[in-house]
């Protein structure tokens, strides 16, 4: 048997997040790559960052709306980012 749990994920459409990601409380606000099948469409309650065409945008949102982006059927695909840690650059005298 493995070290690590494979945990459902109740999103069809939402990728780059688990459930435990969206318990912790460092996510008061998510990022993520929008694909979208109207072009011009913005979600409600989704912040426009960066377009990055017609059907596509990086946007910012917070994590309950994930629910209603999954729901959204002009929506096609939310791609969550993940934040990465920083590694700090060994310092040699």
């Amino acid at each position: 048997m493995s070290g690590f749990e494979i945990q459902r994920n109740r999103f069809r459409k939402v990728s780059g997040v688990s459930e435990s990601d969206l318990d912790k409380a460092e996510h008061s606000r998510l990022r993520a790559i929008v694909k979208v099948n109207v072009e011009g469409y913005v979600p409600k309650d989704v912040e426009l960052r960066k377009r990055i065409d017609d059907e596509m945008f990086t946007a910012e949102f917070a994590p309950d709306v994930l629910e209603k982006l999954e729901r959204d059927e002009s929506v096609s695909s939310v791609a969550v980012s993940r934040k990465l840690d920083i590694i700090e650059p060994d310092k040699q005298g």
